[in-house]
């Protein structure tokens, strides 16, 4: 769908919604050119669409350049059961094995649905997927009496695969963030000094990758000065005309002065729609990356990490203290 199609628009004037088309009017005056970038990517899909393939093509790159540089550095010699250009088949016969377990590890959905992910976040997944990819592999290798590869070349196979993939992956996503494809229409649902408190860093930081458009709420607070470019949307009645209208992918739902039945009505409608959805939760400012969410008896609970540190976890970070600190002792200290 285009972002506010003649058609659509020429719809809300007749609806008499006049409300909404004059927010459609005051978004325009600064999007105009974000509306064109749109226009053009609309049948090239979306941030989750050019992200996945980017990093397929990231994982099968590094993954092949990692083959190839341990089956130079360790050759297949002759005596070997399986001679050079079948280990390359046996390769690209389980290629699609290593992507599968990939996007099993959900290495190909994060991107869309969190707006700060980045490569680092993926190195214990990248890490357990190798791992676990040579050990089958070299298995069944071995049980199948097909090939007996070294230990050396499994070990400099396991570690580019490693080391390639990531480095693949963070190129990927400095490319894809280059792509006008890659920019999400967000609105922001609430406008008090929460949701307004969101725009603001969504505004100065525009590496997310995030085009707040505006706000939605019956009864929006005055906008800081920094923030009155902002478009008043109108009331979330509105809302799921709004997402279609200005081809919205995300909304970020912020304490509004609605009521929790009037909220919950709102979040099942949007799970009609082709939308991500981000829920600001109570006591944000007390919610770091590393709570945890568990459930009693299927109502969800936020786990806050215990300020304190076990035992065993004082021990460590004394140990690890003492033996990075001595040793730097020793080497500074005047002889």
């Amino acid at each position: 769908m285009k972002f506010g199609g003649t058609g659509e628009r020429v719809a809300v004037y007749q609806t008499g919604d006049a409300g909404l088309a004059t927010a459609l009017d005051a978004t325009d005056a600064f999007r105009k050119e974000l509306v064109r970038h749109r226009e053009r990517v609309a049948t090239h899909g979306r941030r989750g669409w050019i992200m996945r393939r980017a990093l397929v093509a990231a994982d099968a790159l590094g993954i092949t350049l990692a083959f190839a540089i341990s089956s130079i550095a360790f050759p297949t010699d002759s005596g070997d059961r399986i001679q050079p250009s079948g280990e390359v088949l046996l390769f690209v016969l389980t290629l699609p094995m290593w992507l599968l377990l990939a996007k099993l590890q959900g290495l190909y959905e994060r991107d869309e649905e969190r707006t700060d992910h980045s490569t680092a976040d993926d190195f214990a997944a990248v890490f357990h997927m190798v791992t676990v990819c040579v050990g089958l592999v070299t298995v069944v290798a071995y049980l199948s009496d097909v090939a007996h590869p070294s230990v050396h070349k499994l070990v400099i196979f396991w570690a580019f695969a490693i080391a390639l993939v990531c480095v693949g992956r963070a190129g990927a996503r400095t490319l894809a963030r280059r792509n006008a494809a890659y920019v999400q229409n967000t609105v922001i649902v609430g406008a008090g000094d929460v949701g307004q408190l969101f725009a603001k860093k969504l505004v100065i930081h525009p590496e997310y990758g995030m085009n707040l458009v505006g706000f939605v709420d019956a009864q929006p607070k005055k906008r800081r000065e920094d923030l009155e470019h902002l478009a008043l949307l109108g009331d979330v009645e509105r809302l799921p005309a709004i997402v279609r209208l200005l081809d919205v992918e995300r909304v970020i739902v912020a304490f509004s002065n609605e009521s929790h039945n009037e909220t919950l009505d709102l979040l099942r409608d949007l799970n009609d729609l082709d939308v991500q959805i981000d829920i600001v939760p109570r006591l944000f400012e007390f919610v770091g990356p590393g709570v945890e969410v568990h459930t009693v008896e299927g109502l969800p609970l936020i786990g806050l990490p215990p300020f304190r540190l076990s035992r065993s976890s004082r021990f460590v970070k004394r140990t690890t203290d003492l033996a990075l600190t001595i040793p730097a002792l020793l080497f500074l200290a005047p002889l």
